[in-house]
């Protein structure tokens, strides 16, 4: 941990040094627009909103250790592995919990997002 809980200065959660993050998995955390993203090896990456309803587009971040006096993520934990963010509404589920229907021509049944049963997720 990079920080331990300290209550003169108002730290309440421990933050994660940049030596225990993997590269490519995801973290719950904060900064201004996001409470998780995906660790690249070197900066955050997220999906943020853009201007026009439905579309995305991704933003990197520092971590804190490399804070250059902009926006940084804060990651405080790794997030379970079975836990998936949806594509379209970025809603976060875990993939075993939730409904499966069959997909046309297929024999197989595909998990879908609860929130708006899209079928497209991010592990």
């Amino acid at each position: 941990m990079l920080f331990e809980y300290n209550k003169d200065s108002g730290v309440i959660e421990d933050i994660l040094d940049k030596t225990e993050l993997l590269a490519g998995k995801t973290y719950f955390g904060y900064c201004r627009n996001a409470s998780f993203a995906i660790w690249s090896g070197t900066n955050f990456v997220y999906l943020r909103d853009g201007t026009v309803r439905g579309t995305y587009y991704t933003e990197e971040l520092p971590h804190p250790a490399d804070d250059d006096g902009t926006d940084v993520f804060v990651p405080l934990r790794n997030l379970n592995p079975l836990n998936v963010i949806c594509f379209r509404c970025l809603h976060m589920y875990d993939i075993l919990s939730v409904p499966r229907t069959r997909i046309k021509r297929l024999k197989q049944f595909e998990p879908e997002c609860p929130k708006c049963a899209c079928r497209i997720y991010f592990s």
